[in-house]
C-alpha cells in the first residue's frame, strides 16, 4: 500500500522478465525459414516486445510511476527492420 517496491517484487519481476525474454528467443529461432513474408508481422511485434522488455529491464523493473514505453518512432523502426532486406537478427 505504500507504493514502494520491496525487494521481493522486483525480484519477482526480474524473474517474470528474464523468463519472457527466453520464450521470445525460443519463438524466435523458432520461425520457420519457409513462409517468413507471411511472419513478418509476428517477427516485428516480437521485436518490438523484445525491445520493451529490454527498456523495462534497464529502468530496473519500476512498479509505480510512468509507465515505459517505447517511442512511435522506435516501434517503426523495429518493424520496419523485418521488411527491409539484410537487417534479421
Amino acid at each position: 500500500f505504500a507504493r514502494e517496491p520491496s525487494d521481493a517484487l522486483r525480484l519477482l519481476l526480474a524473474f517474470t522478465g528474464e523468463r519472457a525474454r527466453i520464450h521470445y528467443e525460443r519463438a524466435a529461432r523458432a520461425l520457420p525459414a519457409q513462409g517468413r513474408a507471411a511472419l513478418r508481422p509476428a517477427e516485428a511485434m516480437g521485436r518490438i516486445y523484445r525491445a520493451l522488455l529490454q527498456e523495462i529491464h534497464d529502468a530496473g523493473y519500476p512498479c509505480f510511476g510512468p509507465r515505459v514505453r517505447l517511442s512511435k518512432a522506435r516501434r517503426l523502426a523495429i518493424a520496419a527492420s523485418v521488411w527491409l532486406p539484410g537487417s534479421r537478427s
